[in-house]
């Protein structure tokens, strides 16, 4: 096990590349904390952008597509809540699921299509919003009872879809625990991965995470609080970008910056 405790996201992925260089590119319980989950500094913009320019390189999938799979932040930028409620699943995904890297379907879609302990079909990031609403101003409100499972079987009030059957790839993120803070005026996240891909992956999943724990944060009028991400199995793959490259993208930001970064809004 390792654990990684920054400010920022693409600095919380630096120091887990680190650990995985120097070791043999596999890590059980890669833990990663974030603080400031929803800010960023000329550093931090800085690591993403070399990185897109690996991931080009390679020809995987830029950060911002890899983020949209969780949080289509465009859609709630232009079309709020509701967008991603009913606009994303009913016009955008059918759309989504057209490109072959999607085939399997998105987190984004299963966030807000599932099934009720009736088998009918619910919507459970409106049901975690709707419980987190009626505890945050409660007397005697609970602070951890806003849980999203990815592979749990109908019959669960919350769930969002059913055991799969993939050995490989899609889904990898599979669960989200939100809990608020002991004052209830912070939204903390922790997401569980089975397995997690560090290069072409790991900053697109802090990416999408933050932008739906900020929206749900506004939603419910509370602060953005810590994000963790646990990867139950974390991989250096090389494929993606190799040791060579991935050195010289750290030497090169530690060269260029110092720790003492002034933050910026948030991304």
């Amino acid at each position: 096990m390792h654990v990684v405790s920054t400010d920022f996201r693409e600095d919380a992925w630096l120091e887990a590349i680190k650990h995985l260089l120097d070791g043999d590119g596999i890590e059980y319980n890669l833990i990663v904390e974030v603080k400031k989950p929803n800010k960023h500094t000329d550093r931090s913009k800085a690591i993403k952008a070399k990185l897109d320019s690996l991931l080009r390189e390679s020809k995987q999938l830029p950060v911002r597509c890899v983020a949209d799979t969780i949080f289509p932040s465009k859609i709630y930028k232009d079309f709020g809540l509701e967008g991603i409620l009913t606009k994303y699943p009913e016009e955008v995904f059918p759309l989504v699921k057209q490109v072959q890297a999607n085939k399997k379907g998105t987190y984004a879609y299963r966030l807000v299509r599932g099934f009720d302990e009736k088998g009918k079909q619910c919507n459970p990031l409106q049901k975690v919003i709707d419980r987190l609403n009626s505890q945050i101003n409660a007397k005697a409100g609970k602070r951890c009872a806003f849980e999203l499972s990815l592979d749990l079987p109908p019959g669960d009030s919350i769930s969002i879809n059913r055991n799969d059957s993939f050995m490989m790839g899609f889904p990898c993120l599979s669960h989200l625990s939100f809990k608020l803070s002991k004052d209830r005026k912070s939204l903390n996240l922790t997401a569980i991965y089975r397995s997690q891909y560090y290069v072409r992956k790991a900053v697109g999943n802090l990416l999408g995470l933050a932008r739906l724990q900020s929206a749900i944060a506004k939603e419910t009028g509370v602060e953005v609080g810590t994000l963790v991400c646990h990867a139950t199995m974390a991989t250096l793959d090389k494929d993606a970008a190799g040791k060579t490259k991935l050195r010289t993208l750290i030497k090169e930001i530690e060269e260029q910056f110092d720790e003492t970064e002034g933050i910026s809004g948030a991304s």
